[in-house]
């Protein structure tokens, strides 16, 4: 089931017919610009996703920062990569001094997306999301309507959130 747009941004997943019940073994990805982030065809635990997605979605809202959305696509990658991964502070110097740096990473921690890193930065008048699935050599962007990857990705959290409840009872 695609929730979205694959041309510009889209949560698509499926339940395994054999899905293990509570397991809910399925496939996912994401559609960002037309292409598919994530390896679908693998197949991962939907409740894994579920349950990381929960984060996701509770940071809706929460990352709003016009000095890091007005850069280009790879400065953006580049300053949120390095503080996630402690190698440079420059995102703190750009963001409000109540946010959480992790907020921007919008990519669930699942074996399916592997070495992806996916950030999304929201300006009040529309978002950013940037990816890169090979450390940032080479970094994509699209811009997106403001809640857009908001409102599809919770939709998603609530259909995934409805499977595990029906696979419980």
């Amino acid at each position: 089931m695609l929730h979205g747009d694959k041309a510009r941004f889209g949560i698509e997943f499926e339940l395994d017919e054999h899905s293990g019940g509570a397991w809910m073994f399925g496939k996912f990805c994401y559609w960002i610009g037309g292409e598919q982030v994530g390896d679908f065809d693998e197949g991962t635990s939907l409740r894994d996703v579920l349950f990381s997605m929960r984060y996701i979605i509770g940071d809706a809202g929460k990352r709003t920062a016009p000095s890091v959305a007005s850069c280009d696509g790879r400065d953006i990658f580049r300053v949120i990569y390095g503080y996630l991964n402690k190698n440079g502070d420059d995102l703190i110097k750009l963001v409000p001094t109540d946010a959480m740096p992790a907020c921007f990473d919008v990519c669930p921690p699942v074996d399916i997306f592997r070495a992806c890193h996916i950030y999304l930065v929201d300006t009040g008048e529309l978002s950013k999301i940037v990816y890169s699935s090979d450390g940032g050599c080479t970094v994509k962007a699209v811009e997106l309507a403001a809640g857009e990857f908001d409102g599809i990705a919770s939709t998603v959290y609530g259909e995934l959130n409805q499977l595990l409840g029906a696979k419980q009872e």
